[in-house]
């Protein structure tokens, strides 16, 4: 029926959402875990402070981190397009 079909949309509407939300926290815990890693300590601090996820509450699962997240996507990225990503860019003063 008309009524389970608009049922199932958005059932799998609200799937997706909570995934994208779990998605973004994740992200925001590796980020936090880098900051820590790498000495911001302060920027990691307040980055708690405003998503308001601790590291004391979740923490990056082991063996993962942004430089291998970041290293495995270039190999992807190189095996299938046969080319390093861009994964940065030089801003001018007409970018600003």
């Amino acid at each position: 029926s008309t009524y389970q079909s608009m049922k199932v949309a958005s059932d799998a509407k609200s799937i997706e959402e909570k995934r994208v939300q779990e998605r973004k926290k994740a992200l925001i815990v590796l980020m936090i875990r880098h900051l820590c890693d790498n000495g911001y300590v302060e920027s990691a601090e307040r980055l708690q402070t405003e998503s308001k996820i601790s590291l004391q509450d979740v923490d990056a699962a082991d063996n993962i981190d942004m430089i291998n997240i970041v290293q495995e996507y270039e190999d992807y990225y190189e095996l299938r397009f046969q080319r390093k990503p861009k994964l940065t860019r030089k801003v001018g003063a007409g970018d600003k």
